[in-house]
């Protein structure tokens, strides 16, 4: 089963546009760190953010575990990187240990796991696979896409074009 290491973003994101319930289903195991809970639950609610309680309920449901980076040396040489958020930090440290997928857009965090060789994806691969396990089709994948960039979600025009390709083969191989 694969390990997902969902970073603040993505979970922003999905809440965002109703779509939060896919992590329930998908058919991975879900973790990420105290500090990504803070930052979505406690200073989401602090900001008014109404996904604040989506994804409040989805920690009290336990759809996502909780875990803590334990090799505190690569941590801390991961927190010498500037401009690297302590969240984004913790969950590549978490995806290394717990050999999973580190599910983060910043492009800083993104070029930090390729430095480690940590594996990692984005929030539109979170689409991807709910096509792929027909928890949304094609159709709604791209209209999530559109709404997520509407509200606010980062994605160039190549970017976006890669990702509508990948929903089509996505969709074709079923």
């Amino acid at each position: 089963m694969k390990i997902l290491v969902l970073n603040s973003t993505p979970l922003i994101y999905l809440a965002k546009i109703g779509l939060i319930d896919i992590l329930s289903k998908l058919k991975a195991y879900k973790i990420t760190s105290s500090s990504v809970k803070h930052e979505v639950v406690d200073r989401g609610r602090a900001m008014g953010a109404p996904e604040a309680e989506a994804l409040s309920k989805l920690f009290n449901e336990k759809a996502i575990t909780l875990m803590q980076p334990k090799d505190q040396a690569f941590l801390k040489g991961l927190f010498t990187i500037k401009g690297l958020a302590v969240a984004d930090a913790e969950v590549l440290a978490l995806a290394k240990e717990q050999k999973g997928v580190a599910i983060l857009d910043d492009k800083l965090a993104r070029n930090t796991a390729k430095v480690h060789s940590i594996p990692y994806a984005g929030t539109a691969h979170i689409l991807i696979w709910a096509i792929e396990e027909n928890l949304i089709t094609k159709k709604q994948a791209k209209n999530s896409l559109d709404e997520m960039i509407a509200r606010g979600w980062r994605c160039g025009p190549e970017d976006y074009a890669q990702i509508l390709k990948k929903f089509d083969e996505v969709a074709s191989q079923k």
